[in-house]
């Protein structure tokens, strides 16, 4: 039944109990799973499913999830066998969506769930790891470096409490908005280009060349965090002692070089976002705002205090520090040397890639959109107030086409003939007709308007 079942489209099992549905869900799980002994026959219908995976490029391990959705308590053994379960609460009860991992209230809602919310949720989470493993290996290898010039003696680079609050404080905000709001593409462009859902059915963010990649970052940003303030500073003859006569130690060529890393890894996220919203521009600089209060009251505290907690010898350095145009300057050159390979490999990836990624030409073709309605929406509303102020009979109006883009965000929507022009031009390339008598033919037009644009940003998935 499995193999028969695997080369169906669909299969419709009738009048099962709740125990059966649960085995169907077990029974694809294992037997989907090919097992590791080469002396295992298999059918022949398993073979040409083999078979067939094989010419795909495919591996022969199991390479999908199951997903069982019900609403009533009859469901909840299916549910919870299955490697994803959905509850829909309804009319027969609660049961089925307080055991489920995901529950709503229409069936109608699992295409956006999986189509929408499982793409971003995917794209959020697999980009947001890699960068916390980067930031987070960023203090580790310039600690790495400072052990190579002080001879492994032990010795630490930055202060304890700093370190312990670099992913506390310093620079968990804007990766938690990272990780809830980052966003390529809408909802409707994403269900009219299917490939751009091969970014996760390929496992492009986990790819050995990708994580190379965010190694070989990290391990550069991390030289430039430990050498840049070191060369400017430590070995300057110039810079060897700080305002007050106090000699440049380590625990402020450190301070330096943690300022850098806090800032590179805020405005790191601000480059691997797809989408930069003021939300998360503004909790990037929240996080370096709290850098600088907590410098201004941990570096003051008593020095018996900082004695207690090891750092005695970050007392007042701060204050020092930000009295010099050497401390700033340096910050800017790390930081600045630090994310240059980073902004030149994404404006190369994004303007010079041929063929470039799907999603950054649908991203362009949704701005380009966007730019056309905004200006659609200023002239209508100029010839609305123009011609009801003068109490004139309002013109036929007319959108400026948006060329190639326009026939690319018509294919796959759903047309209607109130709605969508007929004749075979691009959606919005002109949009025009009778106007009636002042206002209501300005209004009429503008109605049209308004249902093609509310059409093509509301397909749903």
């Amino acid at each position: 039944m499995v193999d028969a079942a695997m080369l169906s489209v669909s299969v419709l099992c009738c009048r099962m109990s709740p125990d059966q549905k649960a085995e169907v869900v077990l029974l694809v799980n294992d037997s989907c799973t090919i097992p590791e002994d080469p002396a295992c026959e298999f059918s022949s219908l398993t073979k040409v499913f083999l078979e067939h995976q094989e010419k795909e490029g495919r591996s022969s391990e199991k390479h999908f999830n199951t997903l069982a959705i019900g609403d009533g308590a009859n469901d909840v053994k299916m549910i919870q066998s299955a490697d994803i379960g959905v509850g829909i609460r309804g009319v027969e009860g609660s049961q089925a969506a307080l055991s489920a991992d995901f529950s709503f209230g229409q069936f109608r809602f699992l295409g956006r769930l999986l189509l929408h919310h499982g793409r971003l949720n995917y794209l959020r989470i697999s980009r947001g790891i890699e960068f916390f493993f980067h930031k987070t290996a960023l203090l580790a290898f310039s600690q790495f470096w400072f052990m190579v010039f002080s001879g492994f003696s032990g010795a630490v680079y930055f202060n304890n409490w700093y370190w312990t609050c670099f992913n506390t404080f310093f620079t968990s905000l804007p990766i938690l908005n990272f990780g809830t709001h980052d966003e390529d593409v809408s909802p409707s462009t994403a269900a009219r280009h299917p490939r751009i859902y091969q970014y996760g059915q390929e496992n492009t963010p986990f790819r050995w060349v990708v994580i190379l990649c965010w190694f070989l970052e990290t391990m550069w940003q991390a030289a430039v965090i430990f050498f840049v303030p070191m060369s400017c500073n430590a070995f300057a003859p110039s810079a060897s002692t700080l305002p007050n006569g106090r000699a440049m130690e380590s625990w402020a060529v450190a301070m330096m070089s943690f300022v850098s890393a806090v800032l590179s890894a805020n405005l790191r996220i601000l480059v691997m976002a797809r989408k930069i919203n003021v939300v998360l521009a503004s909790l990037s600089v929240l996080s370096m705002l709290i850098l600088l209060i907590w410098q201004l009251f941990f570096d003051v505290l008593p020095i018996g205090l900082l004695s207690r907690l090891d750092s005695a010898g970050n007392y007042l350095v701060s204050y020092y520090l930000w009295t010099t145009s050497r401390f700033w300057l340096t910050i800017l050159l790390t930081v600045t040397v630090a994310l240059l390979p980073s902004f030149v490999w994404n404006f190369v990836r994004r303007w010079h890639f041929n063929p470039p990624e799907e999603w950054m030409v649908l991203a362009e073709q949704e701005k380009i959109l966007r730019q056309q309605k905004s200006c659609c929406h200023r002239r209508l509303r100029r010839r609305h107030h123009r011609s009801t102020a003068m109490g004139n009979r309002a013109p036929a109006l007319s959108c400026p086409s948006v060329g190639p883009v326009g026939r690319d965000f018509e294919m796959g929507v759903p047309s209607s003939s109130s709605a969508v022009p007929s004749s075979r031009e691009p959606v919005l390339g002109g949009i025009s007709g009778s106007a009636s008598e002042g206002e209501e033919g300005v209004e009429g037009q503008w109605d049209d308007l308004e249902k093609i644009f509310g059409e093509q940003d509301n397909v749903c998935c």
